[in-house]
């Protein structure tokens, strides 16, 4: 499928978000496509960052300068055309798990799926119960947190300037800075850094979650 590019963002560190015209294009919160440059051949996996029925998909990413796609991606305007395929995936927010305390856990540009996890995608779904942990590099990597309500999430930086609020350190340091956090949570969603989600999902394990609470996208 071709989608016409409606804008593109830059919000520094490499780090842009496509937004493209979906019509016609039905997914779940969650699931991720395959996307590229019109007519290049080469399609990559990123999870869709928008709400589903509002006709508009975003997709994040990285530009990688010595990458084959990404450095494409990044100069795509209005007009552009992208080409798209699915949706895949099942990390999927079932009902069972809206009843309950849930923790999104997210690195860089690991934030997108949770965009679209953290709403309802219909009337007659639950409002989740969620707090969102971020972990990015720098303060000003706060892509995507104009998505989330003030105290839903809390930011984790690692290097530079630490923002007002912020903890300085990654995501697993805060949770081991902070023992009794996990235990008020039912279930745990991670997404992003691969050495950061086994990570939590051992101290989680060791806090008495079982394996069908914890549920992971593992980006790299």
């Amino acid at each position: 499928m071709l989608c016409p590019v409606i804008a593109r963002e830059y919000f520094g560190s490499e780090v842009h978000a496509l937004h493209f015209s979906l019509e016609a294009f039905s997914f779940r919160p969650g699931q991720y496509i395959m996307a590229g440059p019109a007519g290049m051949g080469h399609l990559r996996e990123y999870s869709l960052a928008s709400a589903p029925g509002s006709g508009e998909g975003r997709i994040l990413f990285r530009r990688i300068p010595q990458g084959l796609v990404t450095p494409v991606l990044a100069q795509l305007k209005a007009g552009d055309f992208l080409e798209i395929r699915g949706p895949f995936g099942d990390f999927l927010l079932p009902d069972a798990d809206r009843k309950g305390r849930i923790l999104f856990a997210a690195t860089g540009t690991g934030i997108a799926p949770f965009t679209s996890l953290a709403h309802p995608s219909s009337e007659a779904e639950k409002q989740p119960d969620y707090t969102l942990l971020h972990g990015i590099r720098f303060g000003r990597e706060n892509y995507l947190h104009g998505d989330f309500p003030l105290g839903r999430m809390i930011l984790c930086v690692s290097r530079g300037d630490i923002p007002s609020g912020a903890f300085s350190g990654r995501v697993t340091g805060y949770l081991r800075a902070n023992p009794d956090f996990l235990n008020s949570f039912d279930t745990i969603y991670a997404c992003g850094n691969s050495d950061m989600i086994y990570e939590l999902f051992s101290l989680a394990r060791k806090t008495g979650f079982r394996r069908e609470q914890l549920k992971a996208e593992i980006y790299f």
